[in-house]
């Protein structure tokens, strides 16, 4: 049995009251949050904080997919907002758009983030920004950067040389007499 005929039969049941409101709504849920493609259920939070703030809650939390919404995704929006994809004045996720922004994907004022383009500022593996700070960077100012350490969100990347500004350094070249002793 599909999807379509199993809601169709829940349906049946509930019009001819063997099932009640409460009772569909949960059973056609529980259909919906599990892909059909899928053996295993997909676990998904959505979480928002009752206070608002400029029209936006203070809180929100949105990971994982959800079919009722017909979201693959959990899209955040919030002050603090915390999910795949992202949505805030501080966000943090997969994609996260905010002035404040950490993540795979970042795009705000201040992005941090594997990828990170910020107006003003942007810290990652790849960066474009009013000052750009990575291994891969356009903008205004350009830091010169040595490789660190790899973070779990990409963070972090790179130490910054600050007295090598507006520099352009030589590619570096790695030829074999070089790297072989004696040849």
């Amino acid at each position: 049995m599909n999807l379509t005929q199993e809601i169709e039969r829940l349906a049946k049941l509930h019009a001819e009251g063997a099932l009640t409101a409460e009772k569909f709504a949960r059973a056609k849920g529980q259909l919906l949050s599990t892909p059909a493609f899928s053996k295993f259920p997909v676990k998904s939070v959505r979480r928002e904080s009752p206070r608002k703030f400029f029209g936006l809650p203070l809180w929100a939390i949105a990971i994982g997919p959800d079919w009722e919404r017909g979201e693959m995704r959990g899209h955040a929006r919030g002050i603090f907002a915390l999910g795949d994809m992202a949505t805030g004045w501080f966000a943090f996720g997969g994609l996260a758009r905010g002035f404040f922004a950490f993540g795979g994907l970042a795009i705000g004022l201040f992005a941090f983030g594997g990828a990170a383009i910020g107006i003003v500022l942007a810290i990652g593996g790849a960066a474009i920004g009013g000052l750009a700070i990575a291994e891969a960077r356009l903008g205004a100012l350009r830091l010169v950067a040595a490789p660190v350490a790899t973070m779990p969100l990409a963070v972090a990347q790179l130490v910054s040389i600050p007295f090598l500004l507006f520099t352009r350094i030589p590619p570096r070249s790695t030829s074999f007499a070089s790297i072989s002793p004696g040849l």
